[in-house]
């Protein structure tokens, strides 16, 4: 008995953490144990809900029945809700006793609407109201679940947001290369991984930082002579992000350069 219930939790729970775009992209920060208790926190919450749509239902089913008795162009005999249904199959497959039958007829039920349509219509439901509250589409709607994901990381947010209002930024990588572009595309979440793997760069200007005194040099102009032309570039060798606007630039590039080195 303890089976029919314990299964269905961790099932939905799982069920939850894969169709729910806003459990999924969070998927990746759950390891071991709590992980688990996760999963069985989503799934205690669909339990829940199905004890409470399989009561409402037989509440419902009973209220009716003598309306759909009444109506002679139905031709139905209604006599039990769905509970006493099957409980009648379970005692006519002598699968239990008489006594024990509503008691695991209930349990089936709730065990049945728990695995399978209570995830699904939790994930639809919530993504439904995520769409009205944001007044967008699926496409935007994912990127505004990502983008309060990664609020927590300086980086990732100043990544995010400048993929969206696509913004010119200036990208020093730990090798001393320097990437100036337009951010595309970030990874995108999977159960195991966040979004801040790699990043796709359509880039401007390339070049790197001098050694000494770390000012920018630009070697390559790549402008629009390529459309193709992209770089994937791995965000955890990413040193230092910044908007890139040209005057400013020139102005603390100028200044910086009018600076002795330390012990020249």
């Amino acid at each position: 008995m303890i089976l029919l219930l314990l299964l269905p939790i961790l099932i939905s729970g799982f069920i939850v953490c894969h169709c729910h775009k806003f459990y999924f992209y969070k998927l990746h920060r759950h390891e071991g144990q709590y992980l688990y208790i996760h999963t069985a926190r989503l799934g205690i919450t669909c339990l829940f809900y199905s004890v409470i749509f399989n009561a409402l239902a037989a509440v419902i089913i009973d209220a009716l029945r003598p309306l759909i008795m009444s109506i002679p162009a139905l031709n139905v005999e209604l006599t039990n809700n769905h509970i006493g249904l099957l409980a009648s199959i379970l005692v006519k497959a002598d699968l239990t006793s008489p006594n024990d039958a509503p008691l695991y007829s209930w349990l089936l039920w709730v065990a049945c609407i728990t695995m399978f349509p209570m995830p699904h219509l939790w994930a639809y439901l919530s993504t439904l109201s995520m769409k009205v509250k944001y007044s967008t589409t699926d496409k935007r709607l994912k990127l505004y679940l990502i983008g309060e994901m990664l609020r927590d990381s300086p980086l990732d947010d100043f990544l995010f947001d400048a993929i969206n209002k696509e913004q010119l930024v200036m990208l020093t990588m730990n090798d001393r290369k320097v990437y100036v572009g337009y951010l595309i595309s970030m990874g995108e979440p999977n159960e195991n991984e966040g979004p801040d793997q790699e990043i796709t760069l359509k880039p401007r200007l390339s070049g790197y930082r001098d050694k000494d005194t770390l000012t920018v040099k630009f070697t390559t102009f790549y402008g629009d002579s390529d459309p193709e032309l992209f770089l994937v570039l791995r965000q955890e060798c990413i040193v230092s992000a910044t908007l890139f606007k040209e005057e400013l630039f020139n102005h603390f590039n100028r200044s910086a350069l009018s600076v002795p080195v330390a012990g020249n």
